[in-house]
This record gives C-alpha cells, sequence and structure tokens, in this order.
C-alpha cells in the first residue's frame, strides 16, 4: 500500500509542477530533484532499509513547495525596462574566472604544505595515495591545522564555479574557462579525500549555470545539454570513487567493489536514513528548536547552539549489507525545528518566496538582491540531500561575494546602460 502511496504522490508532484510557469523555476528543479532520488532509491529498495513512510512526507513537502509557487506565480510585476545586461568584456570575464580559480588553489596548497606534503608528491600516484589516505584521516581526526587565512582562501573553492557557472553563458568561445572553476575542488577530492568539496564545487556550478541561463535568457538546446550532462556525470562518478580508492590507498579490482558499494550509500544513503528516522522519531519529539538547525550557521555564530562536526553524530544502517550513515536530508532539521506539520508549511512558505524572487527577476526589478537571493535558493535545493545550506557561515559569505560579482561583472546601472549602449550599441537584454 505504501509502495502505491509513494508512486501516486509521485505523479502528483511531478504534474503538480509543470503547472508553475517559468523554466527553471524553482518548483521544478525542486521537484524534479526529490522525485528523480526518490526514484532512483526505489530502484535500489531490494538492497536498502526502507519504512516509506519518511518518503511519503518528502513528497507531501515537495508538494506543498510548487502549492506554494502556485500561490504567488500569478503576480503580476512592472519590468523595469531601463536594467539589462551589460557583461564584461570576453577578455575580463576569462582573467576574472583565473584569478578566482588561481585563488581557491591557495587554501588547498597551504593545507597539503602544512602537513609536510609538496607538489612534487601529486606526480607520484603512489605519494598521492599516501597523500589522500593520511589527510582524510587527520581530516576525521580533527586534526587538520587550520588558520583564519586558509578559511578565507576557502570561500574562493565555492566563489569561482558558482561564478564559472553564471559566465558560462556569457562567454563566446573558449567556455572552457568556465569548466576550471571546478578543478580546485577536484584537487581537495583527489588529495585530501574531501569529497563532499567537490560535490559542493559542482552543485555550485550547476546553481551558477542556471542564474546564467535566466540573467541572459539563453534557451538551452536539448540534445547538447543531455550529452553534457551525460559527460558531466561518468566523470563525476569517477572521480568519487578515484576518490575513495585513494582514501582506502589502494587501486584494484577488490577496492573498486567495495567503493562501488559505499558510493550507492554515499549518494542516495541520506534517504533511507532519513525514512528511518521519520519513521521512529518524527512524531515523538520532546520539543523544537525553531530554525536553530536549519540556520546552524547563525545559531552556532551567536552561540544560540553549538554545532558538531558533520551536524549529526548518530548513524543509521541503511543497506542490508550494514552500510551506514550520518546524513539525513535537510528535512530532518526542518521537522526538528517545526515538527511534520510546521516544516511542510515552511515548504510552502520557501516555495513562495523562491516564485516570488524568480519572477521579479524575470521582472528585471532588483536584479541583483534577487539575482543573489535566488542563487542561494536553488543552491539550498541542490544541497538539500545532505542538510541546509545555512547550517554553514561559510556558504552566507559566499552569496554575499557573489551579490558583488554580478554587480561589477554583469550589472550597471541605468545610466552606464544608456552609455554603453550609445557608444557599443550592442546591448543584450536579460530576456
Amino acid at each position: 500500500m505504501k509502495v502505491l502511496i509513494v508512486l501516486l504522490l509521485l505523479i502528483i508532484a511531478f504534474a503538480l509542477s509543470r503547472t508553475v510557469p517559468g523554466k527553471f523555476a524553482p518548483a521544478h528543479v525542486f521537484t524534479l530533484y526529490w522525485c528523480g532520488f526518490i526514484f532512483v532509491t526505489l530502484l535500489c529498495s531490494s538492497f536498502l532499509i526502507l519504512k516509506l513512510s519518511g518518503i511519503i512526507y518528502i513528497l507531501i513537502a515537495v508538494i506543498a513547495f510548487s502549492l506554494g509557487s502556485l500561490a504567488v506565480s500569478r503576480m503580476r510585476l512592472k519590468s523595469d525596462h531601463r536594467i539589462r545586461v551589460v557583461p564584461m568584456s570576453q577578455t575580463g570575464m576569462r582573467r576574472f574566472l583565473l584569478i578566482l580559480t588561481g585563488l581557491a588553489f591557495i587554501g588547498p596548497l597551504i593545507s597539503l604544505m602544512k602537513n609536510g606534503f609538496s607538489l612534487s608528491n601529486i606526480l607520484n600516484l603512489d605519494d598521492l595515495m599516501d597523500m589522500n589516505h593520511e589527510m582524510a584521516e587527520d581530516r576525521y581526526a580533527s586534526d587538520l591545522n587550520s588558520s583564519p587565512i586558509d578559511r578565507v582562501f576557502s570561500f574562493f573553492i565555492y566563489l569561482a564555479p558558482l561564478c564559472g557557472g553564471t559566465f558560462y553563458h556569457f562567454l563566446k568561445g573558449k567556455k572552457w574557462f568556465s569548466v576550471i572553476s571546478i578543478l580546485p575542488g577536484l584537487f581537495t577530492a583527489l588529495t585530501a579525500g574531501a569529497k563532499m568539496g567537490f560535490i559542493t564545487s559542482v552543485e555550485l556550478w550547476l546553481t551558477g549555470f542556471i542564474m546564467g541561463s535566466l540573467f541572459t535568457g539563453t534557451k538551452l538546446k536539448m540534445k547538447r545539454s543531455f550529452v553534457g550532462l551525460a559527460l558531466g556525470a561518468v566523470a563525476f562518478i569517477a572521480v568519487l570513487l578515484l576518490s575513495m580508492m585513494f582514501r582506502i590507498g589502494e587501486v584494484s579490482v577488490e577496492v573498486f567493489q567495495i567503493v562501488t558499494d559505499k558510493m550507492v550509500i554515499y549518494a542516495i544513503g541520506s534517504v533511507p536514513a532519513f525514512d528511518q528516522w521519520f519513521d521512529t522519531n518524527a512524531f515523538h519529539l520532546s520539543s523544537w528548536s525553531f530554525g536553530a538547525k536549519t540556520f546552524y550557521g547563525i545559531s552556532n555564530a551567536i552561540g544560540l547552539m553549538k554545532r558538531e562536526g558533520g551536524v549529526y553524530s548518530d548513524l543509521a544502517v541503511v543497506s542490508v549489507m550494514g552500510g551506514s550513515t550520518n546524513v539525513f536530508t535537510i528535512f530532518r532539521a526542518l521537522i526538528e525545528d517545526f515538527g511534520v506539520i510546521g516544516s511542510i508549511m515552511f515548504s510552502f512558505v520557501v516555495g513562495a518566496f523562491n516564485q516570488l524572487l524568480f519572477n521579479t527577476l524575470r521582472a528585471k526589478r532588483y536584479p541583483l538582491l534577487c539575482g543573489s537571493l535566488l542563487a542561494a535558493s536553488y543552491f539550498y535545493i541542490l544541497w538539500s540531500f545532505v542538510i541546509s545550506i545555512f547550517a554553514y557561515a561559510s556558504y552566507f559569505v559566499v552569496f554575499v561575494l557573489y551579490f558583488f560579482v554580478i554587480k561589477y561583472a554583469c550589472y550597471r546601472s541605468p545610466r552606464r546602460v544608456n552609455e554603453y549602449s550609445r557608444n557599443q550599441k550592442i546591448l543584450q537584454k536579460v530576456w
């Protein structure tokens, strides 16, 4: 019976999201993302431990998100035709991406050198595996030396791919300048076993890609997009598998089989983990934290609630082979903050807010504020399989910096737009 309910809710959620107007509307992305996650989880149900009650809750929350989007989707906003895209020159954008990418490499290189490694170790496979294994062990033991300077440079690991994805649609040629912004995240995955940093870089690049499409009004060519997505997915999985094998310290067929099993848990384990937690805990919470866990980055900074490393310390066994994880999706934090009913209402409000941002950006009003907030919203969606992005203060800083990037790289004031139009006779419109 629960399986039939899940399938019915999948159909309802997908059909409802299609009624929300606007390509790349947040409701489309959120629904497609979570319906895809749940569909893959059901395909792997033969070796996962599922209760399905938590999955039913997720789909109800997804539907609430779309209903919130629908509630404000028909709001008419007067367009401000003075605001147009006036990007940097092609050379300026490429140089800007190279500078950001270079700054993003500084943090990982400092960490390597502080822990006794050098660039020559990277060129030797055995040394690279030893480096990955040792630095991963140190990181899990909280033994890595991290200074304020290291943390400052770490912002660029996230900002570079976000800007790289955005500029992809502006670059007329040499689009590989956009893609290289992911390399610092790739570097940390292969040298320090920081797989989540690489995943974050890829998701921020996709966030920027969506925002660049919205800024320029670019229509995607489905065939080319599908091929690019497929090739990117293969490369993405290959990097994660390599990082896991380096983490173990051996490259062999046996190790490949081990990391393949772990990869499945790493990719979709948060869904059955939340499903089990929901089944046993969701309706038995003694108190709510009223946003403190969803916005851990703020509550931790002001001393309201201390955030532990990894957010959750309890493990859920999610596979019949004994695989476990301490990642429970964003929905656990929402329920701990607002309860089951309150979290569904929260999803409705978030859906309405995101659609309002989307509509306002389409109307060319407040593009800087709406653009940076909407980028954070898309990343909130893509990161929701782990936890809320607002659990980490560093992401707040990244999107504040992104505000200034789109201000000086993409937009100008109406006066500057008129000057540019007269002098260059080329003006790219947002829509």
